[in-house]
């Protein structure tokens, strides 16, 4: 009883340490921003990044669907060029932010290389492994990263990633995971910048920007050119974080079609979750 009540102690702490603003004095934890594309970290906590400066920021894919589709909706006459655009984007963001270039880089996954964008789902196990082994280089008090919402694959199969890391390392008391939201199926269509109802325990720590700190989201938003459709969709109000729920990624986050499967990125909400428990046994994890 005492090991849990100071498990959740130190991981209300850590939540609390992650959502003060720019301005504050709380020092962070060690913190590993593991984030499925490059501008997720701007979304999330674009308006205090600074703060992270110190800490580990990885990307989990490239930012670049291999089908080429948005690359030559921008314009690009390369799958590479694009790839190469999307990092450009995040490192000027990152020198908005004084974050150092050389925290930030995409994950590389052992005789696979970076995973392309859309399909972070194919490589679960690897990409839990990979992740073993940033937690074990970076020692990290939090890690921050995706709720399983099914807004995008890719967001679901970090969250899985992270959880299934955290449980191959035992680490359950030791590392806090917290969560940004982004975005997810609602009755009206997308709905951005919230969680989805119902899956936590307790209410998020919401973070209202000032005027300053909206600003300076903003302005590193608008680094991400590429992406300007997309980002024109979420607010500047506040910036929200929670202690992730023990998520069963067996089971569908929500009732009704998943916002993903609304596009032909080649992935379902059932093929996830057969995928996802096809991960749990080759790592080796129990049953949820």
């Amino acid at each position: 009883m005492y090991a849990t009540a100071a498990k959740t102690h130190a991981h209300a702490e850590a939540l609390a340490r992650v959502a003060a603003g720019a301005d504050s004095a709380l020092p962070l934890p060690r913190a590993l921003l593991l984030f499925a594309h490059p501008d997720d970290e701007v979304l999330a906590l674009g308006a205090r990044l600074e703060r992270f400066r110190a800490s580990a920021l990885r990307c989990a894919t490239d930012g670049a669907p291999p089908d080429g589709a948005d690359a030559r909706a921008q314009g690009f006459a390369t799958l590479a060029a694009y790839r190469a655009r999307r990092r450009a984007e995040l490192e000027a963001a990152l020198e908005l932010a004084t974050v150092p270039l050389a925290n930030a880089r995409a994950l590389e996954l052992p005789g696979c290389g970076t995973i392309p964008d859309q399909q972070a789902t194919l490589h679960l196990p690897a990409l839990a492994r990979q992740i073993v082994r940033e937690i074990e280089a970076c020692k990290p008090e939090a890690i921050l990263t995706h709720p399983f919402e099914g807004g995008h694959p890719d967001h679901d199969s970090c969250a899985f990633a992270v959880h299934a890391a955290r449980e191959l390392l035992g680490a359950g008391d030791t590392l806090a995971v917290i969560e940004a939201p982004f975005y997810h199926a609602g009755p009206q269509g997308i709905e951005t910048g919230c969680f989805l109802p119902g899956r936590a325990s307790a209410p998020p720590v919401v973070h209202r920007l000032s005027p300053s700190e909206r600003e300076r989201k903003a302005e590193r938003l608008r680094c991400f050119r590429t992406q300007a459709e997309t980002l024109a969709q979420f607010g500047l109000e506040d910036e929200q974080f929670r202690l992730a729920p023990a998520d069963d990624f067996e089971a569908a986050p929500h009732p009704g079609a998943l916002f993903y499967e609304r596009f032909a990125w080649g992935m379902t909400g059932a093929r996830f979750r057969e995928l996802a428990g096809a991960a749990r046994r080759e790592l080796g994890l129990p049953a949820p």
